[in-house]
């Protein structure tokens, strides 16, 4: 027999909509921060969980900040975090334990690539 969420009893089965936070650190990255953003959402943003999406600036010195602060405000799924100065993204990721609202996994679970694009469109 193979379980299903209808056999399983309600303490085994999933949430209806569990909570996915993503927590990406920065250091001037103004070049590639927008289309992180939106690479995210187009392969996470329409799935059947909650997301949440962290930036970490680790004291970046050019635009990076501003761009994330620009994607808090037109998308409650962003959360925007600006460390004083670089810790490293070591700092970033300790910052997952604490800040985001979905339970914390050890990094090493959580780590994940988002295949790229093809370019052969």
């Amino acid at each position: 027999m193979v379980a299903t969420l209808e056999t399983l009893p309600p303490r085994h089965s999933r949430p209806s909509k569990f909570l996915l936070s993503v927590v990406v650190p920065c250091f001037n990255e103004e070049d590639v921060i927008s289309l992180t953003y939106q690479r995210l959402i187009e392969v996470l943003g329409n799935r059947d969980f909650r997301l949440e999406i962290v930036f970490v600036d680790d004291g970046s010195t050019d635009r990076t900040p501003e761009i994330m602060a620009n994607f808090s405000k037109d998308d409650t799924r962003v959360k925007a975090v600006l460390l004083s100065r670089n810790f490293g993204h070591q700092a970033a990721l300790l910052l997952d334990w604490t800040m985001p609202t979905a339970m914390p996994w050890p990094s090493s679970m959580r780590t994940c690539r988002i295949p790229p694009r093809s370019s052969s469109r």
